[in-house]
């Protein structure tokens, strides 16, 4: 079977996945899987303060749903190319 993508076929998986809820850091490395080029522990936190991304509190333990980040990341800070 060729290979079609240049990611892992896990982290499609756990993207894709509708009822995947995982915790904070486990979700900013499925969102960022590169560290060098995400963003920071503080910035992601910061941004999970502010709402914008919704997140699951059970108790004192909080869980994202890495599609779900995604999309609300993807829909905040997606700048639309102008036609010229």
């Amino acid at each position: 079977m060729p290979a079609t993508s240049s990611t892992t076929p896990v982290r499609d998986q756990l993207v894709e996945s509708a009822a995947c809820l995982l915790g904070v850091e486990a979700c900013r490395a499925i969102v960022f899987p590169d560290a060098e080029s995400g963003p920071g522990k503080r910035t992601f936190a910061e941004w999970m303060a502010r709402g914008y991304f919704p997140k699951y509190a059970i108790g004192r333990r909080v869980f994202l749903d890495p599609a779900e980040v995604r999309r609300a990341l993807e829909r905040r800070f997606k700048i639309q190319a102008r036609e010229i």
